[in-house]
């Protein structure tokens, strides 16, 4: 007999821990239909929530973090020689000392992590606690057009607290550059509304984060 679970109402504050153990072991038992149920409570509240029991390792978890901190003890002209301004998708070392430090700050913004969600009832940004046997996931901004705003891409930002260096490890999963974001609801592209790709999108994404041009 299936499980019913009753999501919380969209309009509520919802960033859940789940535990996807029980997906991974039997994709169709009533456990793993809960699991979905949860996942998409929290995708049409906050579209923010935070997975265990994915099977990775902490010693791996622990290579990686390892690696990024000897790489960004390194000086910043080796840093600098891996610019995100010079790939493809703009991956690699970015400095955002234009959005919020003086010129002659050089900070690695991303390695110092401190995630916040805006809660939009209250209009006030609420901390997420780091979990080291998490993952966190964001829905973003493209499966947000891909479901018509059904999923929510919450305003988020980060910010370290601490007195020392902290790190995150980041990984996007986006379309193909060339694939349209229309909505998959059925009702088709309606009169007067955008429809990038994929590349348009992220384009227009960057040159908002960057340059605070639309």
């Amino acid at each position: 007999m299936p499980i019913v679970v009753t999501p919380p109402e969209p309009t509520q504050f919802y960033v859940p821990t789940v535990d996807i153990s029980p997906y991974l072991a039997d994709p169709t038992s009533a456990e793993a239909g809960k699991i979905i149920a949860d996942v998409r409570a929290a995708c049409i509240s906050t579209g923010f929530f935070q997975i265990t029991g994915h099977g990775i390792p902490r010693s791996l978890q622990k290579d990686v973090f390892d690696a990024a901190a000897a790489y960004f003890a390194l000086p910043y002209d080796e840093k600098k020689k891996l610019d995100a301004k010079t790939t493809i998708g703009h991956r690699g070392y970015d400095v955002l000392a234009s959005q919020s430090y003086e010129a002659d700050v050089l900070p690695d913004l991303k390695e110092n992590p401190g995630l916040e969600v805006l809660d939009t009832n209250s209009n006030e940004f609420v901390p997420i606690a780091p979990n080291p046997d998490a993952y966190v996931v964001n829905v973003g901004s493209m499966l947000s057009k891909w479901t018509r705003n059904e999923y929510k891409s919450s305003v988020h930002r980060v910010i370290n607290r601490n007195p020392g260096d902290r790190y995150s490890v980041v990984f996007f999963f986006d379309g193909n550059l060339d694939c349209r974001l229309s909505p998959l609801d059925g009702q088709g592209e309606k009169e007067g509304e955008e429809v990038l790709t994929v590349e348009g999108h992220m384009l227009k994404r960057m040159r908002e984060s960057y340059g605070g041009k639309k």
